[in-house]
């Protein structure tokens, strides 16, 4: 019984293992991080 694994592979090289990490933050502000917005729910949009 032969229980040898072969490393040749036809796919071998073709594919790029790329790992993310996304984080989500919630901040205890009055306006907007990157405007002078409000945060508060149903005001004005900053558009």
């Amino acid at each position: 019984m032969n229980n040898s694994v072969s490393s040749a592979s036809p796919w071998q090289g073709s594919w790029e293992v790329v790992i993310g990490l996304e984080i989500h933050a919630q901040l205890a502000t009055r306006s907007k991080i990157f405007s002078g917005a409000s945060t508060a729910y149903g005001a004005e949009p900053n558009t």
